[in-house]
């Protein structure tokens, strides 16, 4: 597993912002180890979520010539008919979720759609639909 090259700079900045923080703590409370191994702690914890956030991790993609793949890891919370949409290439990263938010699929009249509301997806690996 690797890190998503959209994270780097939301890791470095992690990074300073934790170690100004922790300095900080440690000049102005340095004799309040409770205090001082909270922070530390919190610190560590909230580090880790945001390399869990950015994870890329190593998949096997499935690909087929008319099927459509999930671009993201998350939970199918809408199915509904819109217009034509941009193309892309299956297996090609098209930009990042930073943070939360959402993917939209457009998909042409008469696609299979594969999936069903609630159901949990897995980017690369989950078949979204079948186009006629």
């Amino acid at each position: 597993m690797t890190i998503h090259k959209e994270g780097y700079t939301t890791i470095a900045l992690s990074i300073l912002f934790i170690f100004i923080i922790n300095a900080l703590i440690d000049y102005k409370y340095y004799d309040v180890t409770w205090l001082r191994w909270f922070v530390y702690i919190f610190s560590a914890a909230l580090f880790i979520i945001v390399l869990q956030f950015f994870r890329n991790p190593s998949r096997s993609f499935s690909s087929g010539e008319s099927l459509v793949i999930c671009p993201a890891d998350g939970k199918v919370v809408v199915i509904e008919e819109t217009e034509e949409g941009d193309q892309v290439v299956q297996t090609e990263q098209f930009g990042f979720i930073k943070f939360g938010s959402r993917v939209d699929v457009f998909l042409p009249v008469g696609t299979k759609v594969n999936v069903e509301l609630n159901q949990v997806v897995k980017g690369g690996i989950t078949t979204l639909a079948t186009i006629s």
